[in-house]
């Protein structure tokens, strides 16, 4: 849920905290609480929470004690960052009407799965039940397995196997940062429904290629939300 009722620096309010305690009292058997930023440079809105540098701590925890069991989606706009307070980039630089952006260094990309392993490291230090890395909905990760955003000539750019390259190597890090244990999703869509995007065939690449290099996984096929097998 995207519920853009962050404090405007990066952390939660009362109001937050009440809306998804009123639902764990209500009885939804799992919150998972987004759109949660792994840099405070690129939100989504201005509501958003972040994980990070700037994350007050002890204001999150009060959050994760108030909801039993719990969850939170990681993401980073790219593209799609909220202009009046962030100057957007993704994998490749657009000109469109109503997006435009600038294009990655390879030092950006690469520095990206060590912004997501502090996030994930952090998310567990104050006590969320587990994280979901946001790989779709035109975000920044759906935007490097899109032909149509991700036009890159280096290795995260051109086949499938490139365009999932730096995913791949977030959910390693991750997995690195948090333990053997802890639970970690990624969500991607199926298809873009976009002519020259994402199909399902690369969707269902990506699944094998997790599958190759990560070990076993739990798919629901219906929107391509995958989840690591934590047993």
């Amino acid at each position: 849920m995207s519920d853009s009722l962050g404090d405007g620096e990066g952390n939660p309010t009362e109001a937050q905290i009440l809306l998804y305690e009123r639902w764990t009292n209500e009885g939804v058997a799992l919150s998972i609480i987004g759109e949660v930023q792994v840099d405070y440079h690129f939100p989504e809105k201005p509501g958003n929470l972040v994980l990070g540098s700037i994350t007050n701590q002890e204001k999150v925890k009060l959050l994760t004690k108030r909801i039993l069991v719990n969850g939170t989606q990681l993401g980073h706009a790219g593209a799609l960052a909220h202009l009046p307070i962030s100057k957007p980039k993704g994998p490749s630089p657009i000109d469109i009407e109503g997006l435009q952006c600038e294009g990655m260094t390879i030092s950006q990309v690469q520095a990206l799965p060590s912004m997501y392993s502090k996030s994930a490291k952090l998310a567990k230090e104050i006590n969320f039940s587990g994280i979901l890395i946001h790989a779709g909905h035109g975000f920044l990760l759906s935007q490097f397995l899109s032909p149509l955003s991700n036009h890159r000539k280096d290795n995260y750019g051109g086949s499938i196997e490139n365009r999932c390259r730096i995913i791949l190597d977030i959910i390693k890090e991750v997995r690195d940062a948090v333990g053997p244990s802890f639970p970690i999703g990624i969500r991607i869509n199926s298809s873009h429904n976009l002519e020259g995007g994402l199909t399902q065939e690369d969707a269902l690449k990506v699944i094998n290629l997790r599958l190759k290099h990560l070990g076993r996984i739990i798919c629901n096929i219906r929107d391509m939300s995958l989840f690591h097998n934590v047993c």
